[in-house]
């Protein structure tokens, strides 16, 4: 089940800032918190106020039109400037109120009574973007989310304004972008996530992660385990003392971002996740026990996590088993002469001879099953 991403709203205080200018705010609170029969009466009233003058204008319609021919033209004059300063007015109050309400954050945290929210957006890296550049709705939907405000129901807004996938592409897909994060498309954890085929990945969209908390947009832990893509039981590090310091995030050793091509098959990008061996040895810990191992030596050529698995194994020596399980190994005892003579038993913990890591064998370490002939 996805996190809960709602909007939690509480009571409006008597010191918040009004998104509507001035004394208008109290007219209309007033008129708006009035009982709603009164509302709806007095919305009747006013069409029908309105039709009836409507009327009236269009009966007399021929006795105006008279009485302004007669007029002078300074009278004329004079009427036309004031109806074009009230027109003018009217367009500039009208201006600067959708400016207010389209472009100002000030007026998003004046309806939503989201202080938290706010000032977790002021210290995320989209702090310089106003509220629609992300969020974009019908005008209609503002509307109605501004009438419940006045009317001091906002519980009954609920969720909107979501953030489709198309919104973050603009920012975060370049063609010539200046950091892996403006070209999200060519890394691995992105593409595996927003391209699988998984029935739990189903329908993810960039809010599913990145969204949980409002305005904090880095993931936190429990992201990889929603929706069911990854239980905790196959998240939880098992394996040695890792288990008990281990309180990092899953892309501490999954490189989310690691960069894949945009044309890179499926595998590849799976792969792009893996741990390195050089991530792994990075550890403080690992780097006192494995303080001698070169990598570039290593004949298998691979990472820790072909034989080690922090998630299924707890110690270290559990590897073992994945020599002949992983398919690199398997039926040893039919590749070598050498190999088919080695007892049962023997074969079955290949470190019995080969040193764990380096993988040489140690031609002292014959003496320990065959005794020295003379």
């Amino acid at each position: 089940m996805l996190a809960d991403t709602s909007y939690h709203f509480q009571a409006i205080p008597d010191t918040l800032v009004s998104p509507l200018p001035g004394g208008v705010n109290v007219l209309v609170r007033f008129l708006f918190g009035v009982p709603q029969w009164i509302q709806i009466g007095g919305a009747i009233l006013g069409v029908v106020v309105g039709g009836v003058l409507a009327v009236w204008l269009w009966r007399h319609r021929m006795p105006m039109w008279t009485w302004l021919r007669t007029r002078s033209a300074l009278v004329l004059t004079l009427m036309a400037a004031g109806v074009a300063v009230l027109a003018v007015a009217g367009a500039a109050f009208g201006l600067a109120s959708w400016h207010y309400m389209q472009h100002d954050n000030g007026f998003c945290i004046g309806c939503h009574v989201m202080g938290s929210a706010y000032q977790r957006f002021t210290e995320s890296e989209h702090a310089q973007l106003e509220c629609h550049d992300c969020h974009q709705q019908p005008i209609t939907a503002s509307m109605r989310q501004l009438y419940l405000w006045v009317l001091e129901r906002p519980e009954e807004i609920g969720e909107h304004a979501p953030v489709a996938d198309a919104v973050c592409a603009r920012c975060h897909i370049q063609e010539d972008p200046d950091s892996t994060w403006q070209r999200i498309s060519v890394t691995a954890g992105h593409r595996l996530h927003l391209e699988s085929d998984s029935s739990a990945l189903e329908g993810a969209q960039c809010v599913t992660c990145h969204g949980v908390e409002v305005h904090r947009f880095v993931p936190p832990d429990e992201t990889c385990g929603q929706s069911g893509c990854h239980a905790p039981a196959d998240t939880e590090v098992r394996l040695g003392a890792m288990a008990q310091q281990t309180m990092l995030h899953c892309v501490v050793c999954h490189e989310f971002t690691a960069v894949i091509g945009e044309q890179a098959p499926p595998q590849t990008v799976a792969t792009g996740l893996v741990p390195s061996a050089e991530q792994c040895l990075g550890c403080h810990e690992m780097a006192q026990v494995m303080a001698g191992f070169v990598v570039a030596d290593d004949p298998h050529e691979g990472d820790c996590g072909m034989c080690h698995n922090p998630h299924t194994q707890e110690t270290p020596a559990a590897s073992v088993a994945t020599c002949t399980s992983a398919g690199c190994h398997a039926q040893v005892d039919t590749l070598t002469p050498f190999h088919r003579g080695i007892h049962v038993e023997t074969l079955a913990n290949c470190v019995s001879c080969h040193a764990a890591h380096t993988w040489t064998v140690n031609g002292s370490d014959c003496r320990a099953c065959h005794r020295v002939i003379r």
